[in-house]
């Protein structure tokens, strides 16, 4: 496996990433497990995933899985704009959603508290420009 820099934080990412948009009641934890490891043992070091992704079922389950690896040695990322519940973006319901200071906080914080561990290593914007313009 290839890594690269990532940015000024000197962060080393694999060059491919593993994204777990996991639909818990088609994937069961050890099968997930396996799937990460083995990603892991093949070089795969960055695991991705979203508040939104499956009503945030995706970021619990990821939080699970990984408790068998040894959190310094893997890149874990989220997403933030959807908010917990997409339901809560096509309804517009205010700071339940977006890129406000707001929803940025307490989405990282709920995130954190999902994946069941104390940092992020990247923290992404899922939306398109149409999305943020709207909000």
């Amino acid at each position: 496996m290839e890594y690269s820099r990532l940015g000024k934080a000197g962060i080393q990412v694999s060059e491919l990433s593993l994204g777990t948009s996991i639909d818990v009641n088609r994937l069961q934890l050890p099968s997930l497990r396996e799937i990460l490891t083995t990603a892991f043992d093949h070089g795969i070091n960055s695991f991705d995933t979203a508040e939104a992704y499956v009503d945030t079922i995706a970021e619990s389950q990821l939080g699970r899985a990984i408790k068998c690896f040894r959190r310094e040695e893997l890149v874990i990322s989220s997403k933030v704009f959807y908010g917990e519940d997409y339901n809560f973006y096509k309804q517009k319901k205010p700071n339940l959603y977006g890129l406000s200071w707001k929803h940025i906080v307490e989405g990282c914080k709920n995130s954190l508290h999902r994946l069941d561990t104390d940092y992020l290593d990247i923290y992404y914007w899922n939306s398109g420009d149409s999305d943020f313009n709207s909000t």
